[in-house]
């Protein structure tokens, strides 16, 4: 590609993520045949929102999301939505880490105190 240096590669890829409990089923047999099925709601939020991210996105399915907020400062436009909504785009994330030290979350300053 013109104006990539040799030692960076880009990988056109997309990617959906869902969340929640899965239940797996081993089929086949250890000699000549091993496949895996995954079944679960999980499956069918990856499914609907791989399908709805472009080339160079990460789109998560509103279970995900809810699981995300729990650890990160979501863009208002993604905690608004009801569906699966895009989170990343090649070059540019819609949500940010919380410090889990920061001021006001009590269960984890009281471990760091007693914890040294």
């Amino acid at each position: 590609v013109q104006g990539i240096s040799s030692d960076v590669a880009l990988l056109d890829v997309h990617c959906g993520i869902g969340s929640g409990e899965v239940a797996t089923l081993h089929v086949g047999n250890d000699d000549t045949r091993r496949e895996w099925l995954f079944l679960g709601d999980p499956v069918d939020q990856l499914s609907l929102a791989e399908g709805m991210a472009k080339t160079g996105e990460v789109v998560a399915s509103r279970e995900a999301i809810a699981l995300l907020s729990k650890s990160c400062y979501l863009s208002d436009d993604i905690r608004l939505e009801n569906g699966p909504h895009v989170i990343a785009r090649r070059g540019m994330r819609f949500f940010e880490p919380m410090n889990p030290w920061r001021e006001g979350n009590e269960e984890l300053n009281s471990y760091k105190l007693s914890n040294g």
